[in-house]
């Protein structure tokens, strides 16, 4: 009987599991910050479906821009994490990743400049945290019963599992020609357990980037064209 309650259990939990995405927000609001935004008096709590915590300038007309200007991603560090541990290759492939994935995703909706004037919306992003998984212990943690259970149970209970990673970046939009701030975020993303690509160690961070890349994208295309069907077809 036991062993019969024990598999039921363990279905439930890989059915739940299979259907997770890669990595899922994490719940703190009280976020350590890197400076990179300079004033964060004006973020507040996000709601649902966006950033833990961000900002969007009161009746900014987003409509006005037709270029997007995306400056190299940046690595900064926090007062909880300052990327001692990891290598300068290692922070370059970051940066060069995340760069690529914003670009992929803007070039869907928006011409893609490198010059600053009037009509460009100017994206800055900054990678603040970066940890990786316990691959070895990460892929045991999938596939054994028991630390699968574990990890499912983490993860209801909205804590970050003990073997996943997870990453950091703190967003901000600027007006191409005043160099004003006209939206910002700070948002963090855990690992989830998925059997897809549980053996990468950075596996979770490099998830993160594609969904912020994917989100921010879409949010801006939004906010200019004010189409949702049209968002919506350009982000496939």
């Amino acid at each position: 009987m036991f062993k019969k309650i024990m598999f039921i259990t363990v279905a439930v939990a890989m059915a739940g599991i299979a259907a997770c995405v890669s990595t899922k927000q994490g719940k703190n609001s009280d976020l350590e910050t890197s400076g990179f935004l300079g004033d964060y008096s004006m973020l507040e709590k996000g709601g649902e479906g966006e950033a833990i915590l961000k900002y969007r300038k009161p009746g900014h007309d987003f409509s006005q821009y037709e270029k997007v200007l995306i400056k190299p991603v940046s690595i900064w560090s926090t007062g909880d994490f300052d990327h001692n541990d990891i290598s300068e290759e290692q922070k370059q492939e970051f940066a060069d990743t995340f760069f690529t994935l914003m670009y992929k995703e803007f070039s869907k909706s928006f011409p893609i400049t490198r010059r600053m004037g009037s009509k460009t919306l100017v994206i800055e992003v900054a990678l603040t945290n970066a940890e990786k998984s316990n691959a070895t212990m990460d892929t045991v943690s999938t596939i054994i019963p028991v630390g699968l259970l574990i990890a499912s149970t983490q993860e209801m209970m909205g804590a970050r599992g003990i073997v996943t990673g997870a990453a950091r970046a703190e967003i901000k939009v600027t007006d191409g020609k005043t160099g004003e701030i006209v939206a910002a975020a700070v948002d963090e993303r855990w690992g989830s357990k998925n059997l897809k690509d549980s053996h990468e160690e950075w596996g979770d961070v490099k998830h993160a980037m594609e969904v912020w890349s994917q989100q921010l994208a879409h949010k801006v295309c939004i906010r200019v064209y004010n189409d949702w069907d049209l968002c919506e077809t350009k982000e496939d």
